[in-house]
């Protein structure tokens, strides 16, 4: 007999896609405004993340 592991893969609604912002200024003044458009950015990603990463721990610690 031989057991085999199968491993699910997540939701393709949970794999991160993180798409970067296009910056399309030319000055100091609009890279500083451009600030919170990054930050918002990466906080979506990081929130993708978070949630693939709490399914993963969920997968793994089911019988």
């Amino acid at each position: 007999m031989k057991t085999e592991l199968i491993r699910l893969l997540p939701p393709p609604g949970l794999v991160p896609r993180c798409p970067e912002p296009e910056f399309n200024g030319t000055t100091w003044g609009e890279a500083m405004a451009f600030i919170p458009t990054l930050q918002g950015a990466l906080r979506r990603c990081q929130q993708q993340i978070t949630t693939l990463n709490h399914w993963i721990t969920q997968e793994e610690n089911q019988p």
